[in-house]
């Protein structure tokens, strides 16, 4: 929240007497720099700017710093002359007329109206200045400490004093601070500087204590016009320091651009190079940061993850703490997840890993190898190295796994296949080569069997029987090796692709516009969700059985032909007639599937609804209708299933029957080849392949049923395939944002050719302003709040966050710096500190400290577990304004940019919400609030009246209560 300057009033005319009266036309510069007066502007209104003068006093950039409007105050800047700053203060007229009041007139002052009009005129001159300078100025995070007019306070070392509202004149009594934790003022000097709630003091070693004077009070003392001039040369040498800072930052700026412009050439020669030559390994890197971006890099590489691993990347990163993993996975917008290296870990495969070493906390990448042995690629440059044991304590025990996101956009059932067999090249080949030499030892069979009935039983020839026998037991199990081999490797694609699959389909999930959820009922997308890993069970496990079958059942086929190539011919006919019967079988399937999905969804979204709403089935007394509704449905279901059992049982006694059937059908074909020379040993052979071929051919056919089924599921999984994440790679990182907000001519709707919700609406609110949205119901607060959240597009219009597009923003990034209270507002089974953490990192200590701005930390500290104290779905055993203060504590626990609250108050009592008005009046955090409570919005900096989509009033309380418009008609339906 900014402090709320005093309403503009005008100065009484003895002020005024003997003052020029000024007209300014419009870029007519005035030079505040070295004048001791004051200026009153009657009319129109004027920028001030600080302007650079470099060495040879020719004015530089511009750097903008308040706007003073009519009923305003500029006052001249006569700091001492010696003092070396190269910045003057001007101010550029837009036309306006000014009355000029000398230096001389203001001690002669003694009525009390004209004194109280001059404070608040210098009390918005200085909130002006004040917020103009802090914008040269990271926020602050911490709370604030208050000074209230006449009263002290106490400050330990490092402690921030503000003043939440309005102005108020701090004197430093004892030990010394640091205005803005720049400029020192010391007790001896008796420093008296102006505090907003856009500035503070830090208290210096030894702390301090300081006093608080409003500035009525102040204008009661001798010399009051000398003492307010200190604030000017304080505020000047703050102002100089941060220009000169900002200097130095954009100086580094531009080396950094030129580093990263050379560091993109040296990459591009470097690839070039590579074309025709070897590449040169990289240096050792020695910057901490990108070491990480690269461990990371090399890690997500076999994933098929591209990390962009240059300083460039490095750089991106916000604020002053060291990179982390999550920092690299957020940049890079791919999902993380510790894990714990126990036991021999290095002889399983987990996936490639970023890990640490103990001693030093060097980033290394560690990478599976075909050979099922983990390799540790260090950043050094130097060749990967086998990890044993002894490497493998070296380790710090927790590291890092990385899961591969889906593709941008579209996703095809193609791009998932390419998805989930990527590096898995080896267990394919493994696979393939086991399915062929099974097949290869499963011709073993027909060609011993007959030898045995040609050659060795008509001969008698017992020692080539029993040689026959261990040689059938040598191809079983040597195709029992090859079958275990193959079904091991299977079960090794299987594994990688499900979990490939399924964390790219929940990434997926989470990434999907806010709009995608209103389409879906909660049962029916789960539902959606599960579909993508019922397919690829499907699809990894009969159909690539099959696949391999069919490896099998070529040799056999070809040993058929060998033997009698017309009973081959109708072997393939047969085989061709099974496909085609089972493909008929799925076609005749495929609208009950397809209609029993969609009934499936619906029955799991009853379900979850009646069971979530049971008490009020109960006392609705309700029940039977409940279950009357849900066995509608539930009939339904099983009429497509019962359709479906029985196209399918068809299908079972048609296999059942064929068998028999192409027996007697080879038979005769065979029968009527007699001409053929076929001796006994060659017909069993036969029979024996051809069993084996029709074996095959069952499975294949059963496949094809299984790939009709699976149909209706993806295209059930299609809604999630198709639409598009809310945030792709053309979006931009915000950084850190200061937390302004701006929308300007919003127009939306709902529905496209429906009413417009939203019709030209134009709302803004500064960095730490508190705004509060009213009106009547449906007037388009909440979906004001809505659209701020990136939940809703706008049809024309924009919002704007720093003045950057949201559109052209990463949404996500955006959000992570929102806290976010809504009126339903549920909590999370589990412990209040994890209600309280929620997804961000914060520590116990933080959540007690959130907990304590919230009101509810007594709350806490009276129930057994305290903070560990576990709640279940529902939230049965808290109250309603103690759930409401838990999601407070929850939105501030991070220290966020912005709050939103939609009635997030509404169930407080006055004294409690006067608590937590208070400590987030603290917090230096923009707050838009919707409520209808007058004690809610009375304290906000601007009240936006809402009505029909547009702003229909704007000011301050007093303002709006002046008035009588719609906001005192609303008003006054409270107040009586």
């Amino acid at each position: 929240m900014t402090s709320q300057a005093p309403v503009p009033t005008a100065l009484p005319p003895s002020l005024l007497a003997g003052g020029k009266t000024q007209d300014l036309a419009a870029n007519q510069v005035l030079a505040l720099t070295g004048e001791s007066g004051l200026w009153l502007v009657e009319t129109g209104e004027l920028d001030v700017f600080a302007v650079d003068r470099d060495a040879d006093g020719r004015p530089g950039v511009r750097r903008h710093l308040a706007t003073v409007t009519t009923a305003g105050l500029l006052a001249g800047l006569d700091w001492p002359a010696d003092t070396a700053i190269n910045i003057d203060i001007v101010a550029i007229s837009r036309g306006a007329r000014l009355s000029h009041i000398t230096a001389e007139t203001l001690p002669s002052v003694s009525d009390p109206a004209a004194l109280s009009s001059l404070g608040q005129a210098l009390d918005r001159w200085i909130i002006g200045l004040t917020a103009g300078l802090t914008r040269f100025f990271a926020l602050r995070s911490a709370a604030i400490l208050p000074l209230a007019p006449g009263a002290s306070v106490t400050a330990a070392e490092g402690t921030l004093i503000g003043c939440p509202r309005g102005l108020i004149w701090a004197l430093v009594s004892a030990g010394s601070a640091r205005y803005l934790g720049v400029e020192s003022l010391a007790a001896a000097d008796q420093p008296l500087v102006p505090l907003t709630h856009d500035s503070w003091l830090t208290a210096d070693q030894g702390g301090a204590t300081l006093v608080g004077y409003p500035t009525a009070s102040l204008m009661q003392t001798p010399h009051w016009l000398a003492r307010a001039r200190i604030f000017h040369r304080v505020w000047l040498q703050t102002l100089a320091r941060s220009v000169a800072h900002e200097a130095l930052a954009e100086e580094r700026r531009l080396d950094r651009r030129n580093g990263e412009t050379q560091d993109a050439v040296d990459g591009t020669l470097t690839r070039l190079v590579g074309l025709v030559g070897e590449v040169v390994k990289p240096s050792p890197v020695h910057d901490p940061d990108n070491a990480l971006a690269i461990a990371c890099a090399a890690a997500c590489k076999p994933l098929g993850i591209t990390i962009e691993a240059s300083p460039l990347m490095v750089r991106r990163r916000t604020g002053d703490r060291q990179l982390t993993v999550e920092d690299v996975a957020r940049i890079a917008r791919v999902r993380v997840r510790q894990v714990a290296l126990r036991g021999q870990w290095w002889l399983q495969d987990l996936g490639p890993l970023v890990a640490f070493v103990d001693d030093d906390g060097q980033p290394v990448a560690l990478i599976p190898g075909g050979d099922g042995k983990y390799r540790r690629q260090s950043i050094d440059g130097t060749a990967p190295r086998v990890i044993d044991a002894t490497m493998a304590e070296d380790l710090a025990p927790m590291a890092w796994s990385f899961y591969a996101p889906l593709p941008e956009g579209r996703v095809t059932v193609a791009e998932l296949l390419r998805m989930g067999l990527r590096n898995q090249t080896a267990d394919l080949l493994t696979a393939g080569a086991a399915g062929i030499a099974g097949g290869l030892l499963g011709l073993a069979l027909p060609l011993l069997t007959a030898w045995v009935f040609r050659d060795i039983i008509p001969g008698h020839l017992d020692g080539q029987l029993l040689q026959v026998g261990l040689a059938l037991i040598m191809a079983a199990t040597a195709t029992t090796i090859f079958k275990i081999v193959g079904d091991v490797a299977l079960l090794r694609i299987e594994g990688r692709i499900a979990g490939r699959l399924q964390a790219g389909i929940i990434d997926r999930l989470l990434r999907l516009p806010s709009s995608f959820f209103n389409t879906y009922s909660t049962g029916d997308l789960a539902l959606r969700t599960l579909t993508v890993e019922t397919v690829r069970k499907a699809l990894t496990g009969l159909v690539l059985s099959s696949v391999l079958a069919a490896v099998f059942s070529l040799f056999s086929f070809a040993l058929l032909f060998w033997y009698q190539p017309a009973a081959a011919a109708l072997a393939g006919l047969l085989f061709l007639l099974v496909l085609g019967v089972s493909a008929w079988a799925g076609a005749r399937q495929l609208k009950a599937i397809f209609e029993g999905e969609a009934i499936s969804g619906n029955i799991n979204s009853l379900v979850l609804q009646l069971v979530n709403g049971v008490p009020k089935l109960r006392m609705a007394g309700a029940e039977d209708r409940a279950f009357v509704r849900w066995g509608k449905v539930f009939a339904e279901l099983r009429a497509r299933m019962v359709r479906m059992r029985r196209i399918a049982n068809a299908y079972t006694i048609f296999l059942a029957g064929f068998d028999i059937v192409a027996l007697g059908l080879i038979f005769l074909v065979m029968a009527g080849a007699a001409g053929t020379d076929m001796d006994t040993g060659s017909f069993l052979a036969f029979v024996t392949a051809f069993a084996m071929f029709m074996g095959a051919t069952t499975q294949m056919g059963r496949a094809v049923i299984q790939c009709y089924n699976v149909a209706p599921m993806i295209q059930r999984a299609r809604p999630l395939l198709d639409t598009a994440p809310e945030v792709d790679s053309s979006k931009t990182d915000p950084g850190q944002l200061s937390g302004g907000i701006e929308v300007t001519g919003a127009v939306f709707r709902y529905d496209a050719g429906g009413p417009k919700v939203l019709n030209g609406l134009s709302v803004a609110a500064r960095p730490g302003q508190f705004i509060a949205l009213v009106g009547p119901s449906g007037c388009g607060k909440s979906t004001l709040m809505k659209l701020i959240l990136g939940f809703e597009r706008l049809e024309a219009g924009g919002i704007f966050f720093d003045g950057h597009d949201l559109r052209t923003l990463d949404i996500q990034a955006v959000r992570r710096q929102i806290g976010v209270v809504l009126q339903s507002g549920r909590l999370m089974p589990g412990t209040i500190y994890e209600n309280i953490k929620g997804a961000s990192d914060a520590s116990v200590d933080d959540a007690w400290e959130a907990a304590a701005m919230a009101g509810l930390d007594g709350d806490i500290k009276a129930m057994p577990m305290g903070m560990h104290t576990v709640l279940t779905e529902g939230s049965a055993a808290l109250s309603g304004g103690q759930v409401q203060r838990l999601l407070i504590a929850r939105a501030v626990v991070a220290r966020p940019r912005i709050l939103l609250f939609d009635e997030a108050t509404s169930a407080l009592d006055n004294l409690t919400q006067a608590v937590v008005t208070e400590s987030l009046s603290r917090l230096s955090v923009t707050r838009i609030a919707i409520a209808h409570r007058l004690s809610t919005v009375k304290d906000a900096d601007r009240i936006f009246v809402m009505k029909d989509g547009r702003v229909e009033e704007q000011g301050t309380y007093d303002e709006l209560m002046a008035r009588n418009g719609l906001f005192s008609e609303l008003a006054r339906r409270q107040l009586t």
